[in-house]
């Protein structure tokens, strides 16, 4: 398992990037799906969670155009948006498209890339 900065409750959520999954956690008593960051469910309160891995189908909720550089690894002007995965979890990413293509329900699929050595995460506009 990889460790990470965000803390040991969130090393299977980056162990999944590492392979090529999106890992949200689902709540096993009342089968809820929750973001990877909570660590009960919201539903019922039950701590009885498991990872599971999403499809990576999304379609962006929202989304913001950076045009100041507030991430050292971006070039602006650069995008930031919430995507609803297939699951019904919101998740923070990117969209690899030019800017002014983005629009909220465009559908996107997960796609991973290494970069500097490290494996990442973008969406990629899926056509309707």
């Amino acid at each position: 398992m990889v460790s990470t900065p965000y803390g040991p409750k969130m090393d299977h959520f980056w162990d999944g990037i590492l392979q090529n999954e999106i890992r949200y956690r689902k709540c096993n008593s009342c089968n809820t799906n929750i973001p990877s960051g909570c660590w009960i469910c919201p539903e019922c309160w039950s701590d009885d969670l498991a990872w599971e891995a999403a499809s990576g189908a999304a379609v962006v909720w929202s989304f913001v155009v950076y045009h100041r550089m507030f991430s050292p690894d971006r070039t602006e002007p650069y995008n930031v948006v919430l995507v609803d995965l297939e699951e019904g979890v919101r998740f923070v990413a990117t969209v690899d498209c030019p800017n002014d293509d983005l629009y909220v329900g465009m559908p996107v699929q997960a796609d991973f890339f290494a970069e500097n050595g490290e494996q990442k995460l973008k969406f990629i506009p899926t056509k309707t």
